[in-house]
């Protein structure tokens, strides 16, 4: 890992490293969703945040009582990670970055791969997946849809 990047990520968010123990998975989600949207719309409008706080209450959670530090703390992870010269951080580096020197726990820098599927009768599904299910998954899919595209260059399938 770059050690311009190690010093950087550490020396930013040492403040926040006491708001950590009252992030949880579902709120450190909704606090990346609120960041990236803020990354990709390059402004901080206060309907970010608002429709942020708003989900976890719907969700049944209980919003932390420094919310808006810890979004300034996934944010500024997430900026300094983009700003990064490609290749320069990898991300076992940047997991172990995380929970070493900030204490971050290490269920919470575990990468998954969050799946949404809205449904043919309107409803929404979310699914959470460890990388490594994802990776298997997408290639069990890959395999069958190769072996449909087999099925259908046989001379029996062209006639239907």
């Amino acid at each position: 890992m770059s050690t311009n990047f190690y010093y950087t990520v550490v020396k930013n968010l040492r403040p926040y490293v006491r708001y950590f123990p009252q992030l949880t998975k579902p709120v450190m989600r909704v606090l990346i969703q609120a960041s990236v949207h803020y990354i990709e719309t390059n402004k901080c409008s206060p309907e970010i945040l608002d429709s942020a706080l708003n989900k976890l209450p719907h969700s049944g959670l209980v919003i932390p009582e420094n919310f808006c530090e810890l979004f300034a703390a996934i944010l500024q992870i997430m900026q300094i990670y983009l700003r990064a010269p490609v290749g320069t951080v990898k991300l076992d580096e940047l997991r172990e970055c995380l929970q070493e020197e900030l204490k971050l726990p290490r269920d919470h820098a575990a990468i998954t791969i969050i799946l949404h599927f809205h449904l043919p009768d309107g409803r929404y599904r979310t699914l959470e997946l460890p990388l490594a299910m994802f990776h298997h998954l997408r290639y069990k899919l890959a395999n069958l849809l190769s072996e449909m595209q087999s099925l259908e260059q046989r001379s029996v399938m062209k006639k239907f």
